[in-house]
């Protein structure tokens, strides 16, 4: 990307925010999780539409950057809860070394007669995301009915909504599957079309910020009736027409969002969605502990946040470039 757009950075931080408070089992805190994980496919078809017309590069290439960038963290997360099956859990060893080369491969999410959550719950992402990639390496190389064909989809899958609940396999479709996230992952794509096409033009700071809120109204809206949302693309659109408001960066609430330690706290916010369900189960599962709202348990839950963070920071200096692949380099010579 050219220019980088720092107020994508706090959504980073808030949506890892959200997501590990809907994983806390001692709270019934779910809502807030769904709309985390759409803003996230959005925010990545968004800032991969905004970067790619700065590669020139072949699908190889285009690939081993993507995997250069997700898959050490998703690898080692993905040792970590085999693990956490075994000994926290007490799933058989050997049977659970079995299925570790579907998750290798990140195929867990492309059929409905595997569990997409698998060792790790949030590595289902990014599985989805790698074939999401693919899809959109190939998806620039057709010719322009491309968007219309998309569109057919989107529609398709809002038909066949009812009767694929019927059969069952409606939550890996419409939540777990590359099929229907490349739809969402679509709109962040558009979204940054249109930002590059037809930018705002309002050079009022008060009027762009009046124009902030009414977006960050919309998005609020996503988290208050999450549940209500039939598809998720229907809230990928708010949440595109959010980043669209956002990426301009001309309001006041941009300036706040500017702020650097929202830049720096988004380096680990990957690292972070990838360990902290790990931290929240095993604390959760070896201290037996009850549901509620209670002094202890908000103790407890800051500590899972420490730990967590502590741990993400750990492993994106583990798996950064700078670090990881210095050692690597240094083992190979």
């Amino acid at each position: 990307m050219k220019s980088r757009i720092y107020t994508f950075d706090f959504f980073r931080v808030i949506g890892a925010f959200l997501i590990f408070l809907c994983h806390v089992t001692l709270f019934d805190t779910h809502i807030g999780g769904g709309l985390a994980v759409e803003m996230f496919f959005v925010l990545s078809g968004f800032v991969m539409m905004m970067g790619y017309g700065t590669e020139s590069c072949g699908f190889v290439e285009f690939m081993r950057k993507r995997f250069k960038r997700l898959y050490p963290d998703y690898f080692i997360t993905l040792i970590l809860g085999l693990l956490y099956m075994v000994f926290v859990i007490g799933f058989d060893f050997w049977r659970s070394l079995l299925k570790i080369p579907v998750y290798m491969c990140c195929a867990q999410t492309l059929t409905p007669f595997i569990s997409a959550t698998g060792f790790n719950s949030p590595g289902w992402y990014v599985a989805t995301l790698i074939w999401i990639y693919i899809g959109f390496f190939v998806f620039e190389k057709l010719p322009g009915i491309k968007w219309l064909l998309l569109c057919v989809c989107a529609v398709v899958l809002v038909w066949v909504k009812p009767l694929v609940n019927d059969s069952g396999y409606g939550t890996w479709l419409y939540y777990f599957s590359p099929f229907s996230r490349f739809v969402d992952f679509s709109i962040g794509m558009l979204a940054a079309i249109i930002y590059k096409k037809y930018p705002l033009n309002i050079n009022s700071k008060f009027l762009m910020t009046c124009v902030e809120l009414i977006s960050l109204g919309g998005g609020m809206l996503c988290i208050v009736y999450e549940s209500e949302f039939q598809v998720n693309f229907y809230m990928g659109i708010l949440l595109g027409m959010v980043f669209y408001v956002f990426s301009q960066q001309k309001g006041y609430i941009s300036d706040i969002m500017r702020f650097k330690v929202f830049a720096n706290l988004s380096k680990y916010t990957y690292s972070f969605f990838l360990i902290h369900y790990l931290v929240i189960m095993t604390i959760t599962k070896t201290m037996h502990l009850n549901p509620g709202f209670t002094f202890s348990n908000v103790l407890l839950v800051i500590g899972m946040f420490v730990i967590s963070a502590i741990l993400s920071v750990l492993l994106h200096n583990i798996t950064s470039k700078k670090l990881y692949f210095a050692v690597l380099k240094q083992n190979i010579n």
